[in-house]
C-alpha cells in the first residue's frame, strides 16, 4: 500500500517538474492571448487553408491558442461572433522556432506583424523616396 502511494507521489512529481519546463509559462499565455484578442487587425497578404480564404485587407480578429510547445494563432473575419466564426490559421510556431526554444515575446510579435497589422495603424514605407 505504501509503496503504491510513493509511485503515485513520483509521478505526479515528475509531472509537476515537466510542466514547469514548458516553454511558455501560463502566465505569458495569459497576456498573449488578451494581448491578441482584443483589437481588430488587418491581413497583409491573402490567407487560404482547407478551402476558406481571408483575402488580403480584410479586417480580421484573433484567437490564439497555447500549448506546453507550441503556439497557434487564427484569424477571422471581424464582422463574425467568435462562436460562429470560419477561423483559418494565420501562424503555427513550436518552441523550437524561437531562439534558444524559449518563449520570447518580440520574436512572437514579429512573427504575427508579418502577417497582419493593428487596425488604423499607420503605414510606415520602408524607404523614404528622395526627389
Amino acid at each position: 500500500m505504501i509503496k503504491r502511494y510513493l509511485r503515485a507521489a513520483l509521478i505526479i512529481g515528475l509531472l509537476s517538474i515537466s510542466a514547469c519546463s514548458s516553454f511558455i509559462k501560463d502566465k505569458d499565455a495569459d497576456g498573449i492571448t488578451s494581448k491578441y484578442q482584443e483589437g481588430e487587425y488587418i491581413l497583409l497578404e491573402d490567407l487560404t487553408r482547407n478551402n476558406v480564404t481571408l483575402p488580403k485587407n480584410s479586417a480580421v480578429k484573433l484567437l490564439v491558442e497555447t500549448s506546453s510547445d507550441w503556439v497557434k494563432v487564427y484569424a477571422y473575419d471581424s464582422k463574425e461572433e467568435l462562436l460562429k466564426s470560419t477561423r483559418v490559421l494565420l501562424l503555427y510556431l513550436f518552441d523550437s522556432d524561437f531562439p534558444n526554444e524559449k518563449f520570447n515575446q518580440e520574436f512572437f510579435d514579429s512573427e504575427v506583424n508579418k502577417m497582419v497589422r493593428p487596425r488604423g495603424a499607420d503605414i510606415k514605407p520602408d524607404k523614404k523616396i528622395k526627389k
